[in-house]
């Protein structure tokens, strides 16, 4: 047996000095859920509606109580809030979005392509409901550039 002065064992227990994060993050996925319910119902009766189905459904709604190492639950919170702001953006169609919500929206994409690898697969099928809704007049060309560039400046910054 070594010393303890030379022993690279450290305590004997493995260490996930992310778990408290991961927990974080989680509760920032209810929050994130609020705010997305409440913004799309005008009513915070709906966000508390959305948070009680997500509780009484969470066995369904996510894993991170099984396997909270997986990078999915780090990603999610984050597109839960990336989808809440691009909904911010949609529903503000008169006047020009701020820049600061613009590059909100480019910091959390470029974090969920960095946490999970599957986020370009939901950017990509967001993209084409965007192209669709383009095509049913409900929202216009300038606001489906705006969102499509920011896809592809995230897109380019991730890969650099």
């Amino acid at each position: 047996m070594l010393s303890k002065g030379k022993s690279c064992v450290g305590l004997g227990q493995p260490i996930f000095f992310y778990l408290e994060g991961i927990w974080w993050l989680a509760g920032l996925t209810v929050t994130a859920l609020f705010l997305h319910a409440t913004a799309l119902s005008e009513s915070i009766l709906g966000g508390l509606l959305a948070v009680a189905s997500y509780f009484a459904n969470h066995a369904e709604c996510t894993r991170v109580q099984w396997a909270p190492n997986q990078r999915e639950n780090f990603a999610a919170p984050l597109l839960l809030l990336q989808t809440w702001l691009v909904s911010m953006q949609l529903r503000d169609s008169h006047r020009r979005t701020t820049f600061q919500l613009q590059v909100s929206i480019f910091i959390l994409n470029c974090l969920c392509l960095l946490f999970w690898q599957f986020s370009q697969f939901i950017f990509l099928t967001q993209t084409a409901i965007f192209f669709v809704m383009e095509q049913f007049r409900v929202i216009d060309r300038n606001q489906r550039y705006s969102i499509t560039y920011h896809r592809l400046l995230s897109m380019v910054s991730w890969r650099s």
